[in-house]
């Protein structure tokens, strides 16, 4: 017989645990900003009959409806359009319909599937079918992925790994998403990892996002050059007083000075934060008028609003990387060596004083 398909777009996260990058962020945070996107990527659909029920020699027989579109709604409306043709063997025998919405990769986002008996096919009974949005491809170029849930004293109590695609693309859970006490890490294929605090998903510690200009570098000097387009974090943890150049092309974003310095009390390593962060803008020394600077976070990154191009230097405690002594002795031995702790320079993009992200 013939049977004509009428959906009911009830939107149904999955419990089970497991793009523009812009977009990505969005969806993570909010279910509302996941399902629009999820409505918006789909491209193609198919709507499939089964039943061991179902005449196989039935020459008219077409149990699998296909249709492309732009969007969830349209094409919905035109798998509607078709009228899957079949005939059953006996009416005792139960009846699933499927139907799948695809991306352009061919990534299932949403799903329905519903049963129902012969004699209701007999009598024309049309069933709902109810569509699930699955987890949901989001950022580019993943290698791999996990959620940390923190527990109510701030530790991690569980890791939730993450599925990756064969486009690279992590896959989302719903549930997930806007979630107070997880937070989603993103190792890239190009070595970088990203931190997202899923309420509040701004990118906490982006590995550096440098850009080495040409085939020149002064990281042997710790002095190192980062093109910001994004909002991220940069840093890592130094041996040496390090200096940045920051520079922003586009736009404004946020970047969380993440810097970190090892000291090593009683053989034991132990990292501090540098107290102060200062900007000079190009053309502009150390010490001169024109240069602005801030105190530092020191439990996490400094989130300061990111324009142009400055370059950065740090105020340390003195344990951290302290100047050695010039060499003394008689002049027939070899110097030991000459050290400074120098002025750190480094660049960044602020023109404005910026409030902490949580403040925005």
């Amino acid at each position: 017989m013939k049977t004509k398909l009428s959906f009911l777009l009830v939107l149904i996260c999955t419990t089970s645990i497991l793009g523009a990058a812009d977009q990505a962020l969005l969806s993570i945070g909010s279910l509302v900003h996941l399902r629009l996107t999820a409505l918006d990527n789909v491209v193609r659909g198919v709507w499939r009959i089964e039943s061991t029920a179902i005449d196989s020699t039935y020459e008219n027989s077409q149990t699998i409806i296909e249709a492309t579109g732009s969007g969830a709604e349209q094409v919905v409306d035109r798998l509607c359009q078709g009228e899957p043709e079949y005939r059953l063997l006996t009416t005792n025998a139960t009846i699933t319909g499927y139907l799948y919405l695809y991306d352009v990769r061919s990534n299932v986002l949403w799903f329905a599937a519903v049963q129902w008996n012969g004699a209701e096919d007999e009598a024309g009974l049309e069933p709902d079918y109810s569509m699930t949005l699955m987890y949901q491809p989001l950022f580019s170029g993943v290698q791999s992925a996990h959620v940390n849930a923190f527990d109510s004293t701030g530790n991690i109590g569980q890791i939730h790994s993450l599925e990756v695609t064969e486009s690279t693309q992590l896959l989302w859970p719903p549930f997930m998403c806007g979630s107070t006490n997880t937070e989603l890490v993103v190792y890239y294929t190009n070595g970088s990892v990203t931190n997202y605090k899923v309420s509040d998903p701004v990118p906490k510690s982006l590995e550096v996002q440098g850009v080495q200009r040409k085939t020149v570098s002064f990281e042997g000097a710790n002095h190192y050059r980062f093109n910001v387009q994004s909002h991220t974090n940069i840093g890592g943890t130094y041996t040496k007083r390090p200096t940045f150049m920051v520079s922003v092309t586009n736009g404004q974003y946020y970047v969380g000075f993440d810097v970190c310095g090892i000291v090593y009390i009683n053989g034991q390593g132990v990292l501090i934060r540098p107290t102060r962060i200062y900007f000079l803008p190009p053309g502009v020394e150390p010490g001169s008028p024109g240069g602005f600077d801030f105190p530092m976070d020191q439990n996490g990154p400094t989130y300061l609003l990111v324009s142009t191009t400055y370059r950065i230097y740090f105020e340390w405690d003195p344990s951290f990387n302290p100047p050695q002594s010039v060499y003394a002795g008689p002049t027939e031995e070899e110097p030991t060596g000459v050290g400074s702790s120098g002025i750190p320079i480094a660049e960044i993009n602020i023109n404005i004083p910026p409030l902490p992200l949580a403040q925005q």
